[in-house]
């Protein structure tokens, strides 16, 4: 199993980020952890199977900000955890 760490940002109420998050993650693998650090920082582990990796990224990248990613995508059928680190800033 390949481990990915993915560092992500939104603005927004917290719960409201964390939910959309939680969603996108759920709809392309199962979130197998959840760490929560304070109010605004959350750490998500998901397994998600390598060939929706690259799916997953792209419908995150609508929702929040994700850190440059220089990662290769491969289409097997392995499954990889994904690190979601996660930071939220409320809007005023």
């Amino acid at each position: 199993m390949h481990r990915r760490f993915w560092n992500i940002s939104g603005k927004g109420k917290n719960y409201e980020i964390l939910s959309k998050v939680e969603k996108c993650a759920n709809k392309y693998g199962y979130v197998v952890d959840f760490k929560k650090f304070s109010e605004t920082e959350f750490c998500i582990i998901v397994e998600v199977e390598e060939h929706k990796i690259e799916i997953m990224f792209q419908a995150l990248k609508k929702i929040v900000n994700i850190e440059k990613f220089n990662e290769i995508f491969l289409r097997r059928k392995t499954e990889d955890e994904v690190y979601l680190n996660v930071t939220v800033s409320e809007l005023n």
